[in-house]
């Protein structure tokens, strides 16, 4: 299935939740907060299922000075 992760298209396999998604793109993401569909998700629904279309985003956080 294809979804975009941070605005780009991915092909997926079915059945993907977001932590898997995370862990196959990068185990950093884990560490920022997720969207799906322009909703802010919880850590707690990170179990949640993908589908067709979604829109992931991903946003880091910035350390620096």
């Amino acid at each position: 299935m294809r979804i975009l992760l941070n605005g780009e298209d991915r092909q997926v396999q079915g059945g993907l939740t977001v932590a898997q998604l995370l862990d196959q793109a990068d185990p950093a993401y884990h560490h920022g907060l997720v969207e799906v569909n322009g909703e802010l998700l919880p850590r707690t629904g990170y179990g949640r299922l993908l589908v067709e279309g979604d829109r992931v985003e991903v946003i880091l956080p910035a350390f620096g000075g």
